[in-house]
């Protein structure tokens, strides 16, 4: 097998998980490291459930202002910083428990917008200058199954904050 391929394999490989969840515990993850790096997967993912939460009163207008808990991005990345060529992040922005910036899309695009691309700034900054992570390395599922005009408007204003920020 190479050592380096031109493509890139990953799966939901949970390696956020450290509570847990999907059977990943602390004393199971080096058997689960090994296996990931024998099997050549370069590509990781986080879901929303384990990102840092975004609520309303984080912002100041439409910018980040409060501090931002980055805990499990770190837990995550330090499990895969080293092995990994591409992280994708589950931003789930149809999950209000977790993705809550305190505008709705339909009502407010340009302040929608805004919101999104100000903590997707914060949150690149921060995966790049502790952890190394190229942010043309990243990519984003920002809804799972969208499928309603309104679904649709979010997913594009997400997508547009994300590219313009």
């Amino acid at each position: 097998m190479p050592q380096k391929f031109n493509t890139r394999f990953g799966m939901w490989d949970y390696l956020h998980a450290k509570d847990g969840r999907f059977a990943l515990t602390t004393k199971n993850m080096p058997q689960v490291m090994e296996l990931i790096r024998d099997s050549k997967l370069d590509w990781t993912w986080i879901s929303d459930y384990y990102l840092p939460r975004v609520t309303p009163a984080m912002f100041t207008g439409n910018e980040v202002t409060a501090q931002i808990n980055y805990s499990n991005i770190d837990y995550w990345l330090s499990n895969m910083s080293k092995n990994a060529h591409h992280f994708s992040i589950f931003f789930g922005i149809q999950n209000k428990n977790f993705v809550n910036i305190g505008i709705d899309p339909a009502k407010d695009p340009a302040g929608y917008k805004a919101r999104i691309g100000s903590f997707m700034k914060k949150l690149a900054s921060y995966m790049q200058h502790k952890w190394g992570v190229d942010p043309r390395n990243v990519s984003v599922l920002t809804w799972d199954e969208a499928w309603a005009p309104e679904h649709k408007l979010a997913v594009k204003l997400c997508a547009q904050a994300i590219k313009e920020s």
